[in-house]
């Protein structure tokens, strides 16, 4: 017999699988309540309409948060909106693969080769399927400003096998989460509110209990809460080898279906965290960080606000028995008895302090969210090198705080991709003797120091080739340094190059106009050489220094 609806007590549940279900979002929403002021002040200042939708346990409000003075100046919103385009061309950028696939330590040296070329192939098909999905549409819209909070989730799963895999963005409000055994996000749940007109909709292909599917035909309009949930079975991982996931479906609190999913990508919930630490589920992102920042801001513009007004139209005082009114407005002839004086009561102080320490807070500010771009501090332009070197340590700062979000996200993103294709038969499981090959992470603090070694070799260059350069150009192969300069700049896709063959028939050209044309001495005199006298023997050609370039 099911226990009753919302509204009243609920005795303990006899399902086993439902207590451990409930149990687990109860601890994780317990984890939510850690950060709940500090998300809902977040809220307040880069999303006010949804400063009230933060708990799971109660349908999003389009209430503002009506409690608190704001002076909206759209600067953390602008930040905010920022950060997630600075991540995406940081970590997982639309035009190129962020994620490869490699042989593990254990494939023979004689098979690398044929081991990366099917998974190259593997993945063109892995990054033609995520540029088909709305992967990045989701993502600018559920990363705005929750990513900036700390936080990003996606569900990923292919509905239909005749449409492109779908993904979907959950909220804050619809998200709980909690820490597992080895520090990383282990259990994760989704509750959504909704009518339960659309439970059936929601969970299609789920045979519902009579009672519920009852409650869906006589009180359509009423409100159900559906949760989807996921936790790691490590112990049966540790008896069959690889991940499984226990699946959980509750409507109500009552379960309504549970599977076992197995298989790394099976779990349709992809989450990913910036800031993240060891002692909370939560991260704190750069939003988090800059909370007293961003009250500092709002108090300063409101006073600067108040400050203006009382440049623009003054206070008066009016010393004498005629008192207007209303305000004086200009254009207006007022009349006064004799001796009635008008004069102001306030002489505002200059505003240079506030403004100055406002720029400053805001300058910090865009340093924490990786939104301090290099600038031109004179009149001179920046080297070329100088620019690098200035780019370098921004993608090093991004770099180590951002390696959990890539492997989390943008690499978990990849695998649940790869598992669906692989389900759908667009790819197959490359192996070796049986054994899987396995994710090859690309760090992004490996690009930074990669750009760090092409800025190193614009100096050696520069100082080489102009010290020695006779040395420099016998001693350089140009054709392979420029190979190891696009793969370094990750331009090859660009960068197209000749075949050996077109190399050769170009190099036959030169030999033979060479040939045909020997260099001749410069006429350095203006006029046309008068030819050689005929004395019988043949002539004699200029000696020309020739060097090898």
């Amino acid at each position: 017999m099911a226990r009753p609806r919302i509204g009243r007590q609920r005795p303990e549940p006899e399902d086993k699988l439902e207590k451990e279900a409930l149990d687990r979002l109860k601890d994780a929403r317990s984890q939510k309540g850690h950060v709940h002021a500090d998300l809902y002040e977040a809220y307040v200042f880069a999303a006010p309409h949804r400063a009230r939708s933060i708990s799971s346990r109660s349908k999003a409000t389009s209430a503002k948060a009506g409690e608190e003075r704001l002076v909206d100046t759209n600067f953390f919103m602008e930040v905010c909106a920022d950060f997630p385009t600075e991540m995406e061309n940081t970590f997982m950028p639309q035009t190129g693969g962020w994620a490869k696939r490699g042989p593990g330590m254990a494939v023979p040296d004689d098979k690398r080769k044929t081991v990366e070329d099917l998974a190259a192939k593997g993945d063109t098909k892995i990054f033609e399927a995520i540029a088909a999905s709305n992967l990045y549409a989701e993502y600018g819209k559920g990363a705005n400003p929750d990513l900036a909070i700390g936080i990003y989730a996606m569900w990923i799963d292919h509905r239909r096998a005749w449409e492109p895999i779908h993904c979907q963005s959950i909220p804050i409000r619809e998200l709980e989460i909690n820490l597992g055994p080895t520090g990383e996000i282990d259990d994760r749940f989704v509750v959504r509110h909704t009518k339960r007109r659309y439970v059936r909709t929601l969970l299609k292909g789920i045979d519902l209990p009579d009672e519920i599917s009852k409650d869906i035909d006589d009180k359509p309009e009423e409100d159900a809460c559906v949760v989807w949930g996921f936790w790691r079975r490590w112990d049966d991982e540790e008896k069959e080898g690889g991940e499984r996931w226990q699946y959980v479906v509750l409507v109500d609190d009552d379960r309504v279906h549970d599977a076992v999913l197995k298989g790394a990508g099976a779990c349709p919930l992809v989450i990913g965290r910036f800031g993240a630490d060891n002692d909370f589920a939560w991260p704190r992102g750069p939003m988090l960080r800059t909370l007293a920042d961003a009250s500092v801001i709002d108090e300063l513009t409101y006073k600067k606000t108040k400050a203006i007004d009382f440049h623009i139209q003054p206070p008066l005082a009016i010393i004498g028995d005629d008192l207007p009114d209303s305000d004086a407005e200009a254009g207006y002839m007022y009349s006064f008895r004799q001796g009635t004086e008008i004069k102001s009561m306030y002489e505002p102080p200059p505003m240079d302090p506030a403004i100055y320490f406002s720029a400053d807070i805001e300058q910090r500010v865009k340093r924490i969210f990786y939104l301090d771009y290099p600038e031109q501090r004179g009149k001179t332009p920046p080297t070329a090198s100088q620019w690098l070197d200035e780019m370098t340590m921004r993608q090093q700062r991004i770099g180590t705080p951002g390696y959990a979000f890539w492997t989390e996200a943008c690499a978990g993103t990849f695998i649940r991709f790869q598992y669906l294709l692989e389900k759908a038969g667009v790819i197959h499981e490359v192996n070796i003797d049986g054994k899987v090959i396995a994710l090859s992470p690309y760090n992004p603090a490996q690009k930074s120091i990669e750009q760090q070694e092409v800025a190193m070799f614009a100096r050696f260059v520069q100082i080489g080739g102009e010290a020695f350069p006779e040395e420099f150009k016998l001693k350089s192969d140009g054709g392979k340094t420029l190979e190891n300069l696009a793969r370094k700049m990750a331009v090859n896709e660009i960068w197209e190059q000749r075949s050996p063959d077109d190399i050769k028939a170009a190099l036959s050209q030169l030999q033979g106009l060479a040939q045909n044309h020997p260099p001749q001495a410069p006429d350095v005199s203006g006029a046309s050489a008068a030819p050689p006298p005929d004395t019988g023997s043949p002539p004699v050609q200029p000696r020309v220094t020739l060097r090898q370039v």
